[in-house]
């Protein structure tokens, strides 16, 4: 007889350890504490917390920079980089090679910048105590008979105002037949010199748009090109 019950008991334990309902409620739950707490829970990325990315205010665009070797200038309208090449070569040929860097010639927004400029091209020809270089400006259509301040105008669509216009003594001048309507920084490693005329270095003068004269102390042999920061 005990051996009839004792066979009920385990024939009544094993049918109801098969039909036992499982704990399914709780299934993910102690899957996710056994790892990490992540589960069967599907946690999305969220790129709003990327760096530069949707964060905080909105997408921002990377800070724009210069290429290596090019002067950083913040101008009211951005960044503006800026580099001297030397070349002995006509303004026209001067904006194409500008252009081949994806730039333009560069006006002067201060006399900051004509100081830095100046610094930096000098080394390029070091043979050279002075010479000239290529800026973007040109006479205005209507302005021959403009102060030094207005008969000239930038044209690299950065620069601004006038404080860049820093001329060399009694220039603009307007000489030779009334034919310089390009424009010319004076880079020197001494404050003055002098040919038939005294001149001051980082000042500007008219010049043919060819650039035949100057001189061996003027020549035009560098040029300067400029462009916004990427």
């Amino acid at each position: 007889m005990t051996k009839i019950i004792f066979l009920f008991f385990f024939f009544f334990a094993t049918v109801f350890a098969i039909f036992r309902p499982s704990d399914s409620d709780g299934s993910c739950e102690d899957e996710s504490r056994h790892h990490g707490g992540h589960g069967h829970k599907h946690h999305h990325r969220d790129d709003s917390s990327d760096e530069g990315g949707y964060g905080g205010g909105g997408y921002q665009d990377p800070e724009p920079r210069c290429p290596s070797g090019w002067l950083k200038f913040n101008r009211p309208t951005g960044l503006w980089c800026v580099k001297v090449f030397s070349g002995v070569l006509t303004q026209p040929d001067a904006e194409t090679a500008c252009q081949a860097q994806g730039a333009t010639l560069s006006g002067l927004q201060d006399e900051n910048e004509i100081t830095q400029i100046t610094a930096q091209a000098l080394p390029l020809l070091p043979s050279q105590s002075s010479f000239s270089i290529w800026i973007g400006a040109k006479r205005a259509a209507a302005c021959n008979p403009c102060t030094p301040l207005t008969s000239f105008q930038w044209t690299d669509g950065s620069t601004q105002g006038t404080s860049g216009f820093l001329w060399n003594l009694l220039q603009p001048d307007n000489n030779f037949g009334g034919t310089q309507s390009c424009v010319v920084l004076l880079a020197s490693t001494s404050p003055v010199i002098r040919d038939q005329w005294t001149w001051n270095a980082n000042r500007l003068d008219d010049e043919s748009c060819v650039g035949e004269r100057g001189g061996a102390l003027r020549g035009v042999k560098a040029y300067v090109c400029g462009k916004r920061g990427e």
